[in-house]
């Protein structure tokens, strides 16, 4: 949350509100409110959705986890912006499209050669078996089958006066 107006990420949705639409889907969010993930989040009545978020567009529900600690940011406008402040104020060294054939700290051997690095974090991508597959087997580290999809592309909305905050997202949710 600290880096992203360092980084000059906008934020477009601050916060979360997902709505629990069956009894199960109340209880899995009244599970993950005793977490410490859960913590700082607050579990709304309807009355109490409608009247924060302002809307009935959530449909109906039986209570709705309202979470402070979410961010949504464009991911296309955001990892090069996080990567370009990681480098500038963090002094990382990042080599895109770089496969990694093998890391043995201090010595990281990649198809573009030998790096030397004190720390080295590996993003694979989807070829996750290619570099640790004993690891990945034994974690049970599965690719996500989920898909996203932008469903209409809309002319950019006007700029926001500094005044004005960005609203909570919200999520039509667990059923």
């Amino acid at each position: 949350m600290a880096i992203a107006p360092q980084a000059g990420i906008p934020v477009i949705h601050p916060g979360l509100y997902l709505t629990a639409q069956r009894p199960e889907a109340l209880a899995v969010v009244e599970a993950f409110l005793r977490t410490e993930m859960g913590e700082g989040c607050e579990l709304l009545t309807p009355a109490q959705t409608q009247a924060r978020f302002g809307q009935t567009a959530l449909g109906p529900h039986l209570a709705a986890l309202y979470s402070p600690h979410e961010r949504r940011v464009e991911s296309r406008e955001a990892i090069p912006k996080l990567a370009a402040w990681l480098q500038a104020a963090q002094g990382v060294d990042f080599h895109w499209r770089t496969v990694v054939h093998g890391v043995d700290l201090p010595t990281v051997a990649t198809s573009r050669g030998v790096l030397r690095a004190d720390h080295c974090v590996v993003c694979p991508g989807h070829e996750l078996n290619a570099l640790y597959p004993e690891a990945i087997e034994q974690a049970r580290i599965r690719m996500s089958t989920l898909q996203m999809m932008r469903a209409a592309r809309r002319a950019r909305p006007p700029a926001r006066s500094p005044d004005v905050r960005p609203q909570p997202g919200a999520i039509r949710g667990l059923q």
